[in-house]
């Protein structure tokens, strides 16, 4: 195959070229595993040294008294070159599938993150922005690139924290699920959770979400604060717009003026 293509194959391809090659990958990481594959590739398809290819030739370098056994080793090694080049053909010719994945990226600029961006690929692009700003830390359009993107991930893991706790849990429930900065309740109520809150409330009431959150100040003030969402549907999540070293209580409840029944509860330290 082509060497100078191996830096950038995928991580994939180099471990499917080394298994092709009998290079056992275990403990080496990329760049001594595309080593090791050069080093591989070189032997196998390296000629081997002779001076002449006629009889004559060989027969006149060896002397008399050596075995014929020479020549028919000379003609392996000669088979097992020509062999190995055939290989390496047949290697170049399939390389365009080896090479599918994206290839890691060579150079590391805001133009290939935001282009990985578009991709898809969240984390890298964050990756090289962050590395980018190691050495520009005056680029305030950088910065604010970095927080947005970070906002970003966040919110996506949020929300699929939210959905698969919805997808595992089973009756009534309340949790906050929180992602970097961000926080949100989970809740779930069913129809047994729902008929016993109604009857300690004496109504039908409303279905309410009620969030509060209590900040320590530095002076040993305590601030506490509490809100209310309604209309709710008996499932689902919700971001929690709370202070970020507020400790937060939720809980999922009937509400009927200032009546509130608890259906299920939960508490989350900052």
């Amino acid at each position: 195959m082509d060497l100078s293509l191996l830096p950038h194959l995928s991580d994939d391809a180099l471990r499917r070229e080394a298994r092709r090659l009998g290079i056992s990958e275990t403990g080496l990481d990329r760049e001594a595993l595309i080593g090791a594959i050069r080093d591989a590739e070189t032997r196998a398809t390296a000629p081997t040294p002779r001076e002449h290819s006629t009889p004559s030739a060989l027969a006149g370098a060896r002397s008399p008294a050596e075995p014929r056994s020479g020549a028919l080793e000379t003609a392996r090694a000669l088979l097992g070159s020509v062999l190995g080049m055939a290989k390496s053909a047949l290697d170049r010719r399939a390389l365009p599938e080896a090479i599918a994945e994206p290839p890691k990226e060579p150079i590391r600029t805001r133009t290939m993150a935001r282009l990985l961006l578009q991709q898809g690929h969240e984390e890298r692009a964050l990756s090289i922005l962050r590395e980018l700003a190691r050495t520009r830390p005056e680029d305030s359009g950088l910065s604010a690139e970095i927080a947005d993107l970070e906002r970003r991930i966040d919110e996506r893991d949020l929300r699929e924290r939210c959905t698969a706790m919805l997808e595992v849990r089973a009756g009534s429930f309340c949790a906050v699920v929180s992602a970097g900065a961000l926080r949100a309740a989970v809740w779930r109520v069913d129809e047994a959770g729902h008929t016993r809150a109604r009857t300690l409330l004496g109504s039908p009431g409303a279905l309410t979400l009620r969030t509060i959150s209590v900040v320590a100040r530095s002076d040993y003030a305590v601030h506490s604060e509490r809100s209310d969402r309604r209309p709710l549907e008996p499932s689902g999540w919700a971001h929690l717009d709370v202070d970020a070293g507020a400790r937060v209580v939720v809980s999922v409840g009937l509400a009927e003026d200032d009546r509130f029944v608890s259906i299920a509860h939960a508490t989350h330290e900052p």
